[in-house]
């Protein structure tokens, strides 16, 4: 099952409108949830239409087409504020070098920023990105379970760990 979550009933209603084979999946309020309404529907059902709705994109910008549909115009500020948002972060986070393409800014040759003899060994160590580190680490960590996941199934004798049960739901069918 997938779960289809939306902050606006109307969109979960015009999207059941669109697709009729999701006509018989109730739409479902939550309001205490981070996402008031919900569609829960079989995944043959969510690929058909996740397929469709790709094969349905004719626009080059989603901001710009949402501003052109009635239904949706509301949302278009907003929008724009979720990008302003992502952009800031981008901006923080991956600043574009301010020198590059501008090589009048550096030194002439001969005019050493640093002195390159103040080195004993030359150049210093690269300092290792930890998060490449931890990366190869979790990949290798994921590739050694699966294997012992693999190399475990269909065993005889291999039992359940405890508490375990039927589908996987918390305390299992009764």
């Amino acid at each position: 099952m997938i779960q289809i979550r939306a902050r606006a009933e109307k969109d979960l209603q015009a999207l059941k409108a669109a697709y009729p084979h999701l006509d018989r999946s109730p739409i479902i309020e939550t309001p205490q949830a981070d996402y008031r309404w919900r569609l829960v529907v079989q995944r043959w059902k969510w690929e058909t239409v996740a397929a469709k709705l790709t094969a349905d994109i004719d626009y080059s910008n989603f901001k710009g087409k949402i501003a052109t549909i009635e239904s949706q115009r509301d949302k278009s500020g907003m929008l724009h504020d979720i990008w302003a948002l992502h952009n800031e972060y981008q901006e923080r986070r991956h600043r574009p070098d301010p020198h590059a393409g501008h090589p009048e800014l550096f030194r002439p040759h001969g005019d050493a920023l640093m002195d390159l003899g103040s080195f004993e060994e030359g150049w210093p160590e690269e300092t290792p990105d930890p998060y490449v580190e931890q990366a190869a680490l979790a990949a290798a960590n994921t590739r050694q379970r699966d294997a012992t996941r693999k190399a475990s199934k269909g065993q005889p004798g291999k039992a359940a760990k405890p508490g375990k049960r039927g589908n996987g739901r918390k305390g299992g069918r009764k």
